[in-house]
């Protein structure tokens, strides 16, 4: 019923990501880049888990993203019928060169 929320929301979710995602060498050493697909869970104590890559570009990255979102602050949880609960969450991050 209710989904989980980052601190601030969907804007300061990404604003964490662009301040904390460092490029990988190798990613930049071979001009990567594209998208990472992952899908992780959100626990009831608005905790990180079940890291998992959907679709990845190599180089390092998927392990840059699972990086990034176990160090993320603690979320808002979910809620279903007024409990907190554990909530799949999928998202793509894009790594682009400039």
């Amino acid at each position: 019923e209710v989904a989980p929320e980052f601190p601030g929301g969907v804007e300061q979710m990404y604003k964490y990501i662009g301040q904390n995602l460092k490029y990988p060498e190798a990613a930049q050493r071979d001009n990567v880049q594209g998208k990472v697909f992952v899908k992780f869970v959100v626990t009831k104590d608005g905790d990180i888990g079940e890291i998992k890559t959907l679709k990845g570009i190599g180089h390092g990255c998927e392990e840059e993203v699972a990086r990034i979102l176990a160090n993320m602050p603690t979320w808002k949880p979910g809620q279903q019928d007024g409990e907190k609960v554990n909530v799949y969450y999928t998202m793509p991050i894009n790594f682009l060169l400039e």
